[in-house]
């Protein structure tokens, strides 16, 4: 197990390294007092995905050296969210919610990072794998989801902020987040037409 974790840690460090010049700051709305994660998922005629993660900030800012990892007391020890994926390949407080979402074409989409990690919200062909090769290969994503390889610094959402998400023509939409593959959400647009 310790071989595995030492695993993990070099490959999330080359990850946050190379993720240290770009901006890790939200995309299009930043946090907002007014928007509570606790509400209903109805804001303004909006539809609201909530971003959620329990990463325990001393064990995971201790595995990368770096007080900014997590930020958001959490109760999941970096030891144990390693140990998840290696037994299950998912680790179950790291979610988007809901995991299917109706709204009509009329109505906007944002996803609010309830938790104290970066995540994003990424709209994909297909679900497969992302960003981290260690967390590919402990969820069983061999292939990378090509829109993960595009990310911009602004397809990172920090902790409390809002993102808006950008919806195409097609009927059903698949959002992934490219740093945990396994948290994902299917968005059904009814009364395209209209």
């Amino acid at each position: 197990m310790s071989r595995l974790v030492f695993a993990a840690l070099s490959v999330l460090t080359l990850t946050a390294a190379a993720c240290a010049d770009t901006p890790k700051a939200p995309t299009a709305i930043s946090a907002s007092p007014g928007i509570s994660a606790d509400r209903a998922n109805v804001l303004d005629g909006a539809r609201l995905v909530k971003i959620h993660d329990e990463c325990d900030p001393a064990t995971f800012n201790a595995a990368f050296n770096d007080p900014t990892i997590c930020v958001k007391q959490g109760h999941v020890t970096f030891d144990r969210f390693i140990a998840e994926l290696t037994k299950t390949q998912q680790a179950g407080q790291w979610r988007f919610d809901p995991s299917d979402v109706e709204l009509d074409a009329r109505q906007n989409l944002f996803a609010i990072n309830n938790g104290g990690e970066v995540h994003t919200f990424t709209r994909v062909a297909k679900y497969a794998g992302g960003i981290i090769p260690l967390l590919n290969d402990l969820t069983g994503n061999t292939e990378v989801a090509p829109e993960c390889t595009a990310l911009e610094a602004d397809d990172f959402v920090a902790p409390g902020a809002t993102y808006t998400a950008e919806l195409n023509a097609d009927e059903i939409q698949h959002f992934q987040c490219c740093i945990h593959p396994w948290m994902k959400t299917d968005i059904r647009v009814k009364n395209r037409g209209s």
